[in-house]
């Protein structure tokens, strides 16, 4: 029987302060059951080793923590996409996950190591089939999927230049910003996102491409703001050690758009800079993103936070990011007011909790 969110709370509230120590006893698991296998590794392949380790406790802790395991089951899928795509062994990946839970079962209470079996069980079962990959997000469908296939080679390439005159020419032709960005630069973020996953791209050209795209950004800053301001005003901004910042920077430009004054904080914005912009502007919204689930607990922290300002509890809180889209309804946990999947629906859901 899967066990109820009261049990999965719990069991992550016990987890959180152990993960440490989970992580040595994984590694030593590794010495002792494959020792041949761990005398092969080099310094950074044992490193690589206690990461992927701490990764799978990361997002457990948070799974188990909000009551809400389809994170883990989230992550589980992703790393099994990864590790194909690096030519690794699938059982590598499964049998990691098993001294993961056979690791939490030396530091939890009997029921809450037994949460933990369950949820690392059910998570593998789903895991996509060997060889799986996830299907692309460009298509040379229409002109603005023409327009993506050739500002993703041109973002790859680190092609500043061409990337920014097809984003302005696009514009000049008729395309709204809101569309260029929901149509052909969220999908060229995300495929990018996609080759590096199937090791279709380096790291480096993942960064190129993310560099260009932050340039392209920047020029088209001219063409934002121009809208009536309606009254309204939003502090936006990526909590913890978030970097991922195209997708919040697109949210703070629809606000704009949409006639908002923005307040844009921008990625890996401590919780201090957080609490201190929403007591000098005293904003209608709060926007705040977390892209990956073991960032939850930075965003848990800044939503109480800003609620404890005067200005904060005026205020209205959405939220967003690859933990809602996968978990819709994750953002009553976090006690916030709303979420988005995206930048149109950030804007919207803003304007219907202010009644704008």
């Amino acid at each position: 029987m899967a066990p109820d969110q009261a049990a999965l709370r719990e069991a992550g509230e016990a987890l959180a302060p152990l993960t440490d120590g989970v992580t040595a006893g994984v590694l030593e698991r590794y010495r002792t059951i494959r020792p041949d296998l761990m005398r092969q590794l080099d310094v950074v392949a044992v490193a690589a080793v206690e990461r992927d380790v701490r990764h799978h406790l990361d997002f457990l802790v948070q799974a188990l923590a909000t009551g809400e395991p389809s994170l883990f089951d989230d992550y589980v899928g992703w790393a099994a996409v990864l590790f194909g795509g690096l030519g690794l062994p699938e059982e590598w990946l499964i049998e990691s996950l098993e001294f993961v839970a056979q690791g939490c079962r030396t530091v939890l209470e009997p029921g809450q190591a037994d949460v933990v079996d369950v949820v690392v069980r059910d998570a593998v079962s789903a895991m996509p089939d060997r060889g799986f990959t996830p299907p692309p997000f460009v298509i040379a469908d229409g002109v603005t999927g023409a327009l993506a296939v050739s500002y993703l080679d041109a973002a790859l390439a680190g092609d500043r230049t061409s990337a920014t005159q097809m984003a302005l020419h696009a514009l000049d032709d008729g395309l709204s910003i809101q569309d260029l960005y929901l149509q052909v630069i969220a999908p060229v973020q995300a495929e990018v996102g996609r080759l590096w996953l199937t090791s279709r791209v380096t790291v480096g050209q993942e960064h190129v491409a993310t560099s260009v795209t932050q340039s392209v950004l920047g020029a088209l800053s001219p063409r934002i703001g121009r809208t009536e301001r309606i009254g309204r005003s939003v502090v936006i901004a990526a909590v913890g050690p978030e970097l991922h910042e195209i997708g919040v920077r697109m949210v703070s430009d629809h606000f704009d758009l949409g006639g908002w004054d923005t307040h844009y904080l921008g990625a890996n914005t401590p919780l201090g800079a957080i609490v201190s912009a929403v007591e000098e502007f005293k904003p209608d919204v709060v926007a705040l993103s977390a892209t990956m689930a073991p960032h939850l607990t930075d965003l848990r922290m800044a939503v109480e936070a800003v609620r404890r300002t005067e200005a904060g509890r005026g205020a209205k809180v959405i939220v967003g990011g690859r933990p809602f889209n996968t978990v819709p309804s994750l953002w009553r946990a976090l006690d916030a007011d709303g979420w988005a999947p995206e930048a149109t629906g950030a804007v919207r859901t803003a304007r219907t909790l202010c009644g704008a």
